[in-house]
């Protein structure tokens, strides 16, 4: 038992110490406050259908309630994509010292999103 212990702990700390799953990891803890933001708002929203002695909301002011939820969630994807660009490119400079991209070719991308992004909301 012991023999496995040992080539488990191992083969984890292979796993934690590398760097794309370190990116990740940290890409998805830095949206994490966004994540408990929107969520706050869903279950403002959902109190008059779990406490059936809170009076329902009107549509434009459970639309209103939603509206940051919505927002937070249907950008969810693309918030996503920039915190793991940039933690991927922060990984490799301070714990590798490596420049995999040039700072003006990340910057470029995560201007490119959110210009759709705005495009969107118009």
């Amino acid at each position: 038992m012991k023999k496995l212990q040992d080539k488990l702990i191992e083969v984890g700390n292979k796993l934690a110490t590398q760097r794309h799953l370190q990116s990740i990891s940290f890409g998805l803890m830095a949206i994490m406050p966004l994540t408990i933001f929107g969520s706050i708002f869903q279950l403002i929203s959902a109190l008059p259908d779990i406490f059936p002695f809170i009076p329902s909301y009107s549509e434009t002011i459970k639309d209103a309630i939603l509206f940051p939820y919505n927002m937070v969630f249907g950008l969810f994807g693309v918030i996503a994509a920039l915190s793991l660009i940039t933690m991927h490119e922060h990984i490799n400079l301070i714990y590798y010292k490596r420049r995999l991209y040039r700072c003006y070719h990340l910057l470029f991308w995560q201007h490119q999103l959110l210009i759709i992004i705005w495009m969107q909301l118009i």
